[in-house]
């Protein structure tokens, strides 16, 4: 009896988290629409092993400033994707940023550092 209520919570629990993939996905898809408008949009995650905790998403326009900006928190087990307006680096060029990311915590400091980079790596090409 144990072997099949065991079972129930296993797939209880993988529903869930396949829900709350499901409302990250939209909120990246939403935020990807919503900052196209404003310039290329870039991506910065801190891989750590095994998985992504922070997602930054960022519009940058031509000269490099930064337009618009969002941290998600990635889902995990029971917890919801968080999202929330990133309004610290705002109209700061992406080379200020660059200069400034002790100012940030660490799994922010591996987001950011991942977003310059896939920005040079695009402006380049």
């Amino acid at each position: 009896m144990w072997f099949w209520n065991s079972l129930i919570i296993i797939g209880i629990f993988w529903v869930i988290s396949s829900l709350f993939s499901f409302m990250q996905t939209i909120k990246i898809n939403n935020a990807i629409k919503e900052y196209e408008k404003f310039g290329q949009v870039f991506f910065g995650k801190d891989a750590g092993f095994m998985r992504t905790r922070l997602l930054i998403i960022m519009s940058i326009d031509e000269s490099g400033y930064i337009a618009r900006a969002t941290r998600l928190n990635t889902t995990f087990m029971l917890l919801p994707p968080r999202e929330k307006y990133f309004s610290e680096i705002i109209s700061y060029n992406i080379k200020e940023v660059e200069n400034q990311l002790s100012f940030f915590n660490n799994r922010t400091q591996k987001a950011l550092q991942n977003l310059i980079s896939n920005y040079y790596n695009k402006s380049v090409a």
